[in-house]
């Protein structure tokens, strides 16, 4: 015998449905009215702070004049870096100074990126096309791991106005794809250079890579300042001594002299 279904039941269970479908719909609605109020005070915002900028100290000065003193932050050492850096601290503080920071690619002339520091690449990535066509100043720090793919293809986009270059705590393999990559890139402007392998302290020797070179393709006409730091001699001959022809400062750190021969040429 079929089971009889009570109308009664069903409609009482479709009104339920349907309350409770508005009851959803009704709480919806707050969340809307919160986003239609973020979006109102967002439009009041704008509009008072543009008015409040309108009468901020150096709302009369020129826009190139602006540009001027924010290139004239403080340099501290590539290594040092700036935290923050300072075109995105300018950047931030109003939609004119904004757009003057954007308009200025020295400001974004000084990157760094440091491994495993909080969006340290994103951060270098951006900076280096905000800097566009200026002279850069590129500061890398690998602390013992391999070298990102896109990161070495990005200074290899860069080397062409690089001015300074420093990549410090580089492992061996990471050492030898830095040193095949900029093989085939002009460094027309490169002014300084530095080196820094990963030193094994646990060993006397450091861990051998070959590299026949040169190092830059072209050379390095302006370079004057080298510095490197726990290299092997041996690697340092004739695929560098080409690019290196130009230098006035030379500094070795923590080098390998595995060899009799290597002795007599140093």
């Amino acid at each position: 015998m079929m089971r009889q279904i009570s109308d009664a039941r069903r409609q009482h269970a479709l009104s339920l449905s349907e309350r409770l479908e508005e009851i959803a719909s009704a709480r919806l609605k707050p969340f809307a009215e919160l986003d239609d109020l973020d979006a109102q005070a967002r439009v009041v915002l704008l509009e008072r702070n543009t008015l409040h900028n309108l009468d901020a100290p150096t709302s009369d000065i020129p826009d190139e004049l602006l540009a001027m003193i924010f290139e004239a932050h403080e340099d501290m050492p590539l290594s040092r870096g700036l935290e923050p850096h300072f075109g995105a601290l300018v950047s931030h503080v109003s939609h004119r100074w904004r757009e003057i920071a954007l308009a200025t690619p020295t400001l974004w002339s000084r990157v760094r990126f440091v491994v495993g520091k909080r969006k340290s690449w994103e951060q270098f990535h951006l900076y280096l096309s905000r800097s566009k066509l200026a002279p850069v100043d590129i500061y890398i720090d690998l602390r013992q791991m391999r070298l990102r793919r896109d990161l070495l293809q990005s200074i290899a986009n860069h080397m062409g106005h690089c001015r300074r270059l420093c990549i410090e705590n580089v492992e061996t393999e990471s050492l030898q794809r830095f040193l095949e990559c900029t093989s085939h890139q002009p460094a027309p402007i490169l002014a300084f250079l530095k080196i820094g392998a990963f030193l094994n302290i646990q060993s006397s020797n450091l861990a051998p890579y070959s590299f026949s070179g040169p190092l830059f393709a072209s050379a390095a006409p302006r370079l004057r300042i080298l510095h490197m730091n726990a290299l092997e001699l041996n690697t340092i001959q004739n695929p560098y001594l080409f690019a290196f022809k130009a230098v006035t400062c030379l500094r070795l750190g923590n080098m390998s002299i595995s060899s009799l021969e290597a002795y007599s040429f140093f």
